[in-house]
């Protein structure tokens, strides 16, 4: 059918063309149309469409056994549902998790309760036994029974691997919903030893387990629930549904990879002097509103912008904890801005505002101790060179030097807030000079009769677990530290520094008293700094959902974030920026921004709000990016000739806006570490420095830190099947060869009784 001049198409089973040939010449010398071995072709087909079938059928039987397929799932900064437990050290020892190989496997075995772990890791099983070694699968509400991450900890030798199964999320961006009233991995007191009472028995954190200072020999992973499902479903197919440790095939193998590099050091000195760890730290946000005039006081704000958790590196969310208070102090930043443009502009400043947003305060106050340390006594050895438009110290490292102005000028008070989301709001501050007095009386007048005095003896107990001991540690009584919290004499919080202070957690009822505590801190401001005793704060409240959802939501989708931020900063970060609040590693400012800018995403947001609405002047000129304010940046310091490297100012584009203000990162990390290279890039532990100061470090790890899951069969299994398909290949390697020689023998008979053209 279809026969041009030019040739013929034979048509097969399906209307298909499957052979074309051209017209040949009967023996009359007429044209004819012939397609050959008709019958043959149309046989051929029917076989490729038996093959292709049993193909399709095959695809489908794969795709059934792809869950049986090994499978690798990623850990700490993957998408895979997967956060890993790490290794963290100080100068009294090892904390965390920590596999000292690369690659540790062995079957799984699901445990619900605490009877059957304790009788698993107590079974006296010889090391030899292949039913020795086990991948230990418990749900999370036996995880967060303290009694088991002790049982672990004392009887580690069965266990290769922990999966912590988190059913209750099927990812872990979502939250992780408690499966208990209460729970603090932290201790009773946390950060005891780096306070100014460290030998208090008093306990804040009623909650607390205490699980943050247990050493796991060990990697241990928390899974989502999609993850954990499809393991045990497997594992249950294998196992006819009975929990076992006997040796049964197949079965579902879990390969746990990568180990911690400073599983050999015993503290933070040694895996330093290892170059196997840096120090836990990031950088904290320092703003000053305006400038900083020689002989003016100073009366500062502050709170903790990092959290911690277990699996720190993927659930430090802190969402009420600290997260709440740092978007409440952006609140007050801008009713202060308000203000300041309105009434403020027909009164005197008495003393200068400066915002502190402290980052690493979850590991002894490092954020805060570093800054004041930093104000009372840091020296720069080697500045940059200013006249070239290069603004800091190049050793040791600083992004600026305008904290060092604030070194000879009086610091009247310090209010440190957070957990600020009950409702109830308490003072605590030592009463024992005039100043403390004025202080006390001014900050509970602008509260009202929302705040309360503290029931406790604060000479005897002293301060809460707060950046205001940094203060006390510092000055002494030389500056009032006082601290507004939701909280008299135990925390607010039940499940402080755990996964479960989530963005699920937070509540209408706590961005309402968040808004209170806003109210009452820019009143504060007012008669503090302004000796204003009359004006009623206006705060824009509105804005507290939207900056939790930035800080412990989806920064990608943060609008605040992309309105402060200029377009090139935030396509980097939005992408990449962690849920999880932890302070991650330090190294210096141009090192993070250029290979982990994600860990100072956060930072670097707080910087744009708090930068713009403290700003000494917002030009009003339009910018897509700094390059837009360069020349904005040269006119607000001179040309960069004939300045001191202090006083230089920082030029940002902010709100797509030029903008010059005094607001500037500065290191956040143990006061008991210090550099040892001129690039700040090398840390040790100066032993010199007391015991107080903190010195926490965390090991580095390999990068293919997670697990991957498979089905094993067993070894006289796989010999057979090896054994048969060599058997069975020459079998069905015959027919190809045979329809081959055939097909040939036919086209050579066809070709023969041709007749052969005149």
């Amino acid at each position: 059918i279809g026969c041009e001049e030019k040739g013929c198409v034979c048509m097969g089973l399906d209307g298909v063309a499957m052979v074309r040939k051209r017209l040949r010449k009967d023996s009359t010398g007429r044209k004819t149309k012939h397609c050959g071995q008709m019958k043959r072709s149309s046989a051929l087909w029917c076989a490729v469409v038996v093959v292709l079938s049993l193909a399709g059928c095959a695809t489908a039987s794969l795709e059934r056994m792809r869950p049986f397929q090994k499978r690798c799932f990623a850990g700490a900064g993957s998408l895979d549902g997967v956060a890993p437990c790490v290794m963290i050290l100080s100068e009294d020892g090892s904390f965390g998790c920590a596999q000292c190989v690369d690659v540790v496997d062995a079957p799984l075995v699901y445990l619900t309760t605490i009877i059957e772990l304790q009788a698993f890791l107590r079974r006296e099983v010889a090391e030899t036994d292949s039913n020795f070694l086990r991948v230990v699968m418990i749900p999370l509400v036996l995880f967060v029974d303290p009694a088991s991450t002790q049982e672990l900890q004392q009887n580690p030798e069965r266990v290769a691997a922990v999966l912590v199964d988190l059913n209750s999320a099927s990812t872990l961006a979502e939250g992780i919903y408690p499966p208990v009233e209460n729970f603090s991995p932290a201790d009773a007191f946390p950060n005891r030893q780096f306070t100014t009472t460290p030998n208090s028995s008093y306990e804040w954190n009623f909650a607390a387990t205490g699980i943050n200072q247990r050493m796991l020999p060990f990697n241990l992973f928390f899974v989502n629930g999609t993850v954990a499902t499809e393991l045990r479903t497997i594992s249950f197919r294998f196992l006819e549904s009975r929990l076992t440790e006997e040796v049964t095939f197949p079965r579902q193998i879990i390969e746990s990879l990568g180990q911690m590099w400073s599983c050999n050091a015993t503290s933070s000195k040694e895996c330093l002097f290892e170059s196997t760890c840096l120090p836990v730290g990031s950088h904290s946000v320092y703003s000053v509103v305006g400038d900083i005039p020689p002989g003016r006081e100073v009366i500062s704000v502050s709170t903790a912008i990092d959290s911690n958790a277990f699996a720190h590196t993927s659930f430090a969310y802190g969402a009420q904890t600290e997260a709440l208070s740092a978007a409440t102090l952006l609140v007050v930043a801008e009713a202060f801005y308000s203000y300041r443009a309105s009434v403020g502009a027909t009164r005197t400043l008495r003393r200068t505002p400066v915002f502190l947003l402290f980052d690493t305060e979850a590991y002894g106050f490092a954020g805060s101790k570093r800054f004041l340390q930093d104000v009372q006594g840091f020296s720069c050895q080697q500045p940059l060179d200013i006249s070239q438009g290069l603004i800091g110290c190049r050793v040791p490292y600083m992004p600026s030097l305008q904290f060092t102005k604030l070194r000879n000028l009086t610091w009247t008070a310090d209010i440190d807030a957070s957990q600020i989301g009950s409702g109830e709001f308490f003072l605590h501050m030592l009463d024992d000079t005039d100043n403390d007095a004025f202080v006390n009386q001014q900050i509970r007048a602008a509260f009202g009769d929302v705040l309360s005095e503290t029931s406790l003896n604060t000479s005897q107990v002293g301060l809460p677990p707060v950046s205001s001991q940094a203060f006390l540690e510092t000055f002494g009584g030389d500056v009032s530290a006082a601290f507004v919290g939701g909280y008299d004499t135990l925390f607010d919080i039940g499940y402080y520094h755990s996964m479960f202070d989530n963005i699920t957690e937070v509540y209408e009822e706590n961005y309402e008293s968040a808004c209170v505590a806003a109210r009452g801190l820019t009143q504060s401001l007012f008669r503090l700094a302004y000796a204003d005793y009359e004006s009623s704060a206006v705060v824009n409240c509105s804005l507290l959902p939207a900056l939790i959802d930035c800080l412990v939501g989806n920064f990608s989708t943060c609008t605040l974030a992309s309105q402060f931020l200029d377009d090139s900063t935030f396509q980097l970060l939005s992408p990449v920026t962690p849920r999880t609040n932890f302070a991650f590693d330090f190294q210096p400012l141009p090192i993070t921004t250029n290979n982990n800018p994600q860990w100072v995403a956060k930072a670097t947001f707080l910087s744009a709000f708090v930068g713009y609405y403290n700003a000494i002047n917002q030009t009003r000129i339009r910018c897509n990016s700094f390059s837009d304010c360069v020349d904005v940046a040269i006119e607000a310091n001179n040309n960069f000739s004939n300045i001191n490297p202090e006083d230089a100012l920082n030029v940002q584009c902010y709100n797509h806006e030029c903008v010059v203000t005094n607001t500037w990162f500065h290191p956040a990390y143990g006061t008991k570490i210090v550099p040892r290279n001129n690039d700040s890039s090398l840390f040790t532990v100066d032993e010199s420095v007391n015991s107080q100061q903190p010195a926490w470090t965390e090991s580095f790890w390999d990068s293919n830190l997670g697990f991957c899951s498979y089905t094993q069969d067993s070894y006289r299994y796989q010999v057979t099947i090896l054994v048969v398909g060599l058997l069975l290949w020459p079998i069905f390697g015959i027919f190809p060869l045979f329809h081959w020689v055939s097909a040939r023998r036919a086209a050579k008979r066809e070709s023969e009784e041709l007749p052969k053209p005149n």
